[in-house]
């Protein structure tokens, strides 16, 4: 990865073959070769519509 590739996602297939992200790269030196990002879990996808609800307003 290079420079500027923070926040890209990183996806798994489901059993069903749909796509799931899992993580999104957000550590790792451009000269080290390795990028790393957490691991998502519940709290990130309970997390996601309830900042979409309150972005779109009242």
């Amino acid at each position: 990865m290079t420079g500027g590739s923070s926040g890209g996602g990183w996806f798994a297939a489901r059993a069903d073959g749909s796509p799931v992200l899992v993580s999104n790269t957000s550590i790792g030196p451009v000269t080290g070769g390795w990028p790393a990002g957490p691991r998502l879990g519940g709290g990130a996808r309970d997390l996601y519509p309830a900042l979409s609800r309150r972005s779109a307003g009242p």
